[in-house]
């Protein structure tokens, strides 16, 4: 009985793990879609959890500076977590201050 609690655990372990809202995209393709073309490629160099979601800070290939805020309500279904070292590129609202603010509406995963 043991053996068999254990395989429904790691299936289910698994299949939430595999379902995920991390929407992913080569960076040609990418570049093929109008909405992402002219937004930068940026990477994650850390994240801060908040109330509502987190903040996330990142570089761009010049190492321009960028801070996005997640917010899950904001996303819904389509919030995803950022990891160190991710590859994106975030639809939402671009302030250009010394650091560049986004107000995240969408995050791409480019592979």
């Amino acid at each position: 009985m043991k053996i068999y609690h254990i395989t429904a655990l790691a299936f289910s372990l698994l299949l939430s793990a595999c379902s995920t809202n991390k929407e992913t995209l080569s960076a040609s393709q990418a570049q093929e879609h109008a909405e992402l073309a002219y937004l930068p490629l940026l990477t994650v160099a850390s994240t801060n959890a908040t109330q509502g979601g987190y903040t996330a800070q990142l570089s761009d290939k010049n190492g321009t500076p960028f801070t996005a805020t997640v917010n899950k309500e904001k996303l819904g279904e389509s919030y995803t977590t950022l990891s160190k070292g991710d590859t994106v590129k975030i639809i939402g609202d671009y302030t250009d201050n010394d650091i560049v603010e986004i107000d995240a509406e969408r995050i791409v995963f480019i592979k």
